[in-house]
């Protein structure tokens, strides 16, 4: 079963999702500023910038999926 179909099929609150989320954020932002190499700061860059999106995403369903109720 792919991970969409888990979360289709057991969708975790979007308040713990969003707890989650941004625990994982603000490890990546400790490491980004504890870090002096510039790969590995490419690197974290790039998943904080995923992290947002799928937060981002995880919203604007949650907003959609409000106004059909």
């Amino acid at each position: 079963m792919s991970d969409k179909q888990k979360s289709d099929n057991n969708p975790e609150p979007l308040a713990f999702f969003i707890k989650k989320t941004f625990n994982g954020v603000e490890q990546l932002v400790q490491l980004l500023a504890e870090s002096e190499d510039a790969e590995t700061r490419k690197q974290i860059h790039r998943s904080l910038r995923s992290v947002l999106r799928k937060l981002k995403m995880a919203l604007v369903n949650q907003a959609e999926n409000a106004g059909k109720d």
